[in-house]
């Protein structure tokens, strides 16, 4: 009858233990899911505003909000990516700082001309397409 208590007590140690695992583990995986939510929303990704060209409203100009998925507000917080093979000729016809440009996976060919831009990060041009893109404009600011 002695070791009915070393036994009952070791039993509880390894049922704090169990709990004590997945508790650790369930705060782990919760971890990830929010890490996998920030890259997926899109709030990771340099900070700022993401705006999508899609050439909508058949002109070239970044200035026509319906050449873009949201009207952009041309802060310095604009992240620019060009996606798709519609309108594939775009103006900058505005004065603006954008934090970026990305040239998206399947992006066609694009030729971005136009007005001066200041790029508001160092790393501000990304071509992640297998299409070569000209980037014709009148001047950039690092």
């Amino acid at each position: 009858m002695e070791w009915f208590p070393i036994v009952r007590l070791t039993k509880t140690r390894l049922l704090g233990a169990r709990q004590g695992i997945a508790a650790a583990a369930r705060r782990a995986v919760c971890g990830l899911i929010s890490l996998l939510v920030i890259a997926v929303s899109g709030e990771a990704y340099a900070g700022g505003n993401i705006y999508v060209w899609d050439g909508g409203a058949n002109n070239g100009n970044w200035g026509s909000a319906a050449n873009w998925d949201v009207t952009p507000t041309w802060d310095n917080q604009a992240n620019l990516q060009f996606a798709g093979s519609v309108q594939t000729s775009a103006t900058n016809n505005i004065t603006t700082t954008i934090r970026n440009m990305t040239f998206n996976a399947g992006a066609g060919a694009f030729t971005i001309s136009g007005s001066a831009v200041s790029v508001g990060n160092a790393a501000g041009f990304v071509n992640s397409s297998s299409n070569l893109q000209t980037i014709n404009l009148a001047g950039i600011t690092l």
